[in-house]
Parts: C-alpha cells; sequence; structure tokens
C-alpha cells in the first residue's frame, strides 16, 4: 500500500460547536464557521481537531474517509452523509479517487 498522507496537504482554522469532527467532511454554515456536513452537503474540507470552539479543517490534498454504498478509483463525484462519511454522488464535489478498499469501506482521494 502506499501512503499518500501530507500531499497537498492546506489546512485552516475555524469556529465550531461540534467537538466530534475529526475525520468527517465539514460544511461552512456561518461566517469563519463550520459544522460536521448533512446528508448530501458538498463538504469544503474534512475535520481534523476541534476544542474550545476552533476546528482546524483539512482543506485540500489526500485524505481517506469512510464510505458508504459503492465507491470506484477514479474522477468521481462524492458527498457526505448524515453519519460523517461520504458516497457517490453525482450533485457532489469533483475528486480523484486513487484507492479503494472495499472490505473495510474506506475511500482514498485527492480533493
Amino acid at each position: 500500500m502506499f501512503d499518500y498522507k501530507g500531499f497537498g496537504e492546506n489546512v485552516l482554522t475555524f469556529k465550531t460547536e461540534e467537538n466530534n469532527i475529526q475525520n468527517k467532511p465539514v460544511t461552512v454554515v456561518a461566517n469563519d464557521t463550520v459544522a460536521v456536513s448533512g446528508d448530501g452537503d458538498k463538504f469544503c474540507g474534512i475535520g481534523v481537531s476541534a476544542r474550545n470552539g476552533v476546528a482546524t479543517v483539512q482543506m485540500c490534498g489526500y485524505a481517506v474517509l469512510s464510505y458508504t454504498g459503492d465507491m470506484t478509483v477514479g474522477v468521481c463525484r462524492i458527498s457526505a452523509t448524515a453519519d460523517g462519511k461520504v458516497k457517490a454522488d453525482e450533485n457532489g464535489i469533483s475528486v480523484k479517487v486513487i484507492n479503494v478498499d472495499a472490505d473495510k469501506k474506506l475511500a482514498g482521494f485527492i480533493f
């Protein structure tokens, strides 16, 4: 297995009212504020950590997230699910899925 962690990775700091955002898609919900994405949301990034009302969010680069449904490698469109995963969705954001672990239901992608 290849490791792409760190590729093109950029993070920003936002306000948040949630502490459980790690490894979940997040959406901007107000000025400078993010929350865990809802079902079908086009997420802006992936939560890295949150504490005391401050969230660190990965805005681009390589990420690995749990997925639901079917996922294939290649240029795909994905969106968030209500339970903090991603799913294939023709109305979602465009990503490059470079590996899929169907047994563990994990997708590695560049966004």
